[in-house]
């Protein structure tokens, strides 16, 4: 018999009366439903790039509270502000530096981190170098605020949180279903595939009873059906919302 010609296949053995057991199938299943998939995996995204930019910045912040501490003080010429400006220019402008280190000429560019007073060209100012890489240097006199390393993780860590907590939040309402939910008979209308869950197929079906127009989709993993039109399957959902209904193969 061809696939084309296959029969429907014939209705399944009911789920268990409410309240269902919560099985280790079943908790499985419901950490890979699509939409509490997709929180917790774009809230462990966030959480490794918070991680990533913590590490990152403290490691630059105790850089520069080493060139602080132990950093040979030199005397550097302003040799250019921004974009080439003359005359007093805002103490936050961008600057090239010119200094001599160790009989050569060194040229580097960055912010007067710290000053106050209005920068020009051809000034003096002091600034901290490492004396292994004189392109490292600050222009600061005490210890940089930690906040500077913790800023940019912080300002991410709360996006992780809250797409974590949605997670959470998404699964318990999604084990409550399974647990308390009504099951009914619906059959299938269509199936299709899903980049959000590409090891499942999307079902498409209507109660059997044809009292509702209303078509529910589901997720139902490949490997538990070769669903097709007119196939029946069971689905749990709470009273009267069969529209974030469960697909019970997937969780018995």
């Amino acid at each position: 018999m061809t696939a084309a010609s296959r029969l429907p296949m014939s209705p399944p053995p009911a789920p268990p009366a409410a309240p269902r057991e919560l099985t280790s199938a079943a908790r499985r299943r419901s950490l890979v439903e699509p939409n509490v998939r997709f929180w917790w995996l774009a809230g462990t995204a966030l959480l490794v790039v918070a991680l990533y930019l913590l590490v990152a910045n403290m490691l630059i912040w105790e850089q520069d509270l080493n060139l602080v501490r132990s950093g040979v003080a030199v005397t550097a010429v302003v040799d250019a502000v921004g974009e080439g400006g003359v005359g007093n220019m805002p103490p936050d402008s961008p600057v090239r530096l010119v200094f001599d280190f160790n009989g050569s000429s060194n040229t580097v560019r960055g912010f007067l981190e710290g000053r106050v007073d209005p920068i020009s060209p051809r000034q003096q100012v002091s600034i901290r170098i490492d004396p292994n890489d004189p392109q490292h240097w600050t222009y600061l006199t005490t210890a940089p605020p930690i906040v500077r390393g913790l800023l940019a993780s912080l300002l991410v860590f709360p996006f992780a949180a809250a797409a974590l907590l949605a997670a959470w939040f998404l699964r318990r309402r999604v084990l409550r279903i399974w647990k308390t939910g009504d099951a009914e008979l619906f059959m299938v209308e269509s199936t299709s595939q899903s980049a959000l869950a590409p090891s499942s197929r999307v079902v498409r079906c209507k109660d059997v009873d044809g009292r509702s127009a209303l078509l529910v989709r589901v997720f139902v993993p490949r490997n538990l059906a070769d669903l097709r039109p007119g196939d029946v399957l069971w689905l749990i959902h709470r009273p009267g919302k069969p529209a974030a209904a469960l697909a019970a193969m997937a969780y018995a």
